[in-house]
């Protein structure tokens, strides 16, 4: 139970709506009636939760409303902030696509795990990365990447059961995890969808927004 000792209103850079604050304090109190009952009842093994990250690649938080900015372009996220829990806090690994998601994989600094643009060596295998040590704790893994810096010769392919990168952004993307979440859904998974949806084309950068964005505001 000592992983209860810092309630998430606590954790620096938490901001949850008081429907979420609610939710964690009855949840930690259910939890400590738990620990206080009688060595003899018998509770139920606990069931490990599901994990979904999503990387939106070359999102930033300062254009976002959920974050402040003036216009209204995060509608979604900020109706899915009103019953979780947001981080206003968070640093960044540098270094561009391929180091930072290294970093975020491997919870290592880009000259600890070595992988950079520069040398474009993939990650060392005995650094474990999340989807190893999920697949360690009975998870089913599998990634729907964007492609680009995302490949899986880089090292990010290491311990999922599927590396899909096909790319196609999200409207190609989604219907392929939605497959795969319709036959790995009876147990607990974790799933990596990244895309460079609010990235610009290649030809033309420097981030030119896509068509139609442009004329949204």
């Amino acid at each position: 139970m000592s992983w209860l000792r810092l309630p998430r209103s606590q954790i620096p850079g938490y901001r949850g709506s008081d429907s979420a604050r609610l939710q964690a304090a009855v949840a930690a109190g259910l939890l400590c009636c738990v620990g206080c009952s009688t060595e003899e009842r018998q509770t139920p093994a606990p069931v490990a939760p599901n994990v979904v990250l999503i990387s939106i690649d070359t999102l930033r938080a300062d254009h976002m409303s959920l974050y402040g900015y003036r216009r209204p372009t995060t509608p979604f996220l900020e109706q899915l902030a009103r019953e979780a829990v947001v981080f206003d806090d968070f640093v960044y690994g540098g270094g561009g696509t391929l180091p930072s998601h290294m970093t975020m994989m491997t919870s290592l600094y880009p000259a600890a795990h070595g992988v950079d643009v520069s040398n474009r060596t993939p990650l060392r295998p005995h650094h474990q990365t999340l989807a190893e040590a999920l697949r360690e704790a009975g998870h089913s893994t599998a990634a729907f990447v964007d492609a680009g810096w995302m490949l899986g010769r880089f090292g990010f392919a290491q311990g999922f059961d599927l590396y899909d990168q096909r790319g196609g952004r999200f409207a190609e993307i989604l219907p392929r995890a939605f497959e795969w979440l319709h036959h790995n859904h009876d147990r607990p998974f974790f799933l990596f969808l990244h895309t460079y949806d609010t990235h610009a084309e290649w030809k033309r950068l420097p981030y030119a927004c896509p068509d139609g964005f442009d004329e949204l505001y």
